[in-house]
């Protein structure tokens, strides 16, 4: 069973594996803001505590983390944006993407939600066009 909670200090130290992986069994999202994957995770961390989520095994050994941000431009509708998602396994992204879906509905009343998801797998390209 796989807990979700907000990110921590801490959890820096125990998110090596995953940023040491390459990018191999990950699900990078697409981001345009011109950082490193570890840098625009800490920026909208620091901005939208909230949104930013780590996905912990029962051995409290972290599998994943994603960072979102609410997006609420003058004539527009609010929505949120899953900007980093870096998780170890498929099941994960969709965990993430609900949790994610379930804040911003509650807390900043969020009109629809945005991932843009980069990947060769097929199956992670199913979950983008959900």
């Amino acid at each position: 069973m796989t807990s979700i909670r907000k990110f921590c200090c801490n959890d820096l130290l125990d998110m090596t594996h995953i940023l040491m992986d390459g990018g191999q069994n990950q699900i990078p999202t697409i981001g345009q803001d011109g950082y490193g994957l570890l840098e625009s995770y800490m920026y909208y961390a620091s901005i939208y505590p909230h949104y930013a989520l780590v996905a912990l095994s029962p051995g409290d050994r972290i599998k994943g983390y994603s960072a979102s941000r609410i997006i609420n431009e003058k004539g527009y509708q609010k929505y949120c944006e899953i900007t980093k998602m870096s998780c170890l396994g498929d099941e994960l992204a969709e965990v993430f993407a609900k949790a994610i879906e379930e804040k911003a509905e509650k807390i900043d009343k969020v009109y629809y939600l945005e991932a843009d998801v980069r990947s060769i797998k097929e199956k992670d390209l199913n979950l983008s066009r959900k």
